[in-house]
This record gives structure tokens, sequence and C-alpha cells, in this order.
């Protein structure tokens, strides 16, 4: 079994074309039982604020959805 903290990326093939017909990659996080939704949301939003500094400044970076 995988600590709670682990990650993981699939990359399914034929699914990185954005609607403008830019190349994508969508990432989805899925919390696991027991942990509470808002924590989490605001987690990986602040770890995002970290990242995307450190991205080429061509790269565009939005969220789409969010259930919390």
């Amino acid at each position: 079994e995988e600590p709670r903290t682990a990650s993981r990326l699939w990359i399914k093939e034929g699914s990185g074309i954005a609607d403008d017909g830019k190349t994508a990659v969508s990432l989805i996080v899925q919390k696991q039982p027991g942990v509470n939704t808002v924590e989490l949301v605001d987690d990986v939003k602040a770890r995002l604020a970290e990242i995307i500094p450190t991205l080429p400044s061509d790269l565009d970076m939005e969220v789409i959805r969010d259930q919390s």
C-alpha cells in the first residue's frame, strides 16, 4: 500500500490537446478517505504557488475545477 502522501502522474495518449489546439496536461488530485477537502485544496494551491514561478514563462497554468 502506498503512503497517503504518494503522488502519481498518468499521461493518457491522445488526451493532451486543449480546446484551442495547444498541447495540454491535466493534473487530477483525488483525496483519500478521511482527508479534509478544503485543507487539501489549500495545500495543493499553496504548493502550486511555489511551483509556478519555476515554470517556463511560455507555460500557462489554470485551475479548471475546484470542488472545495
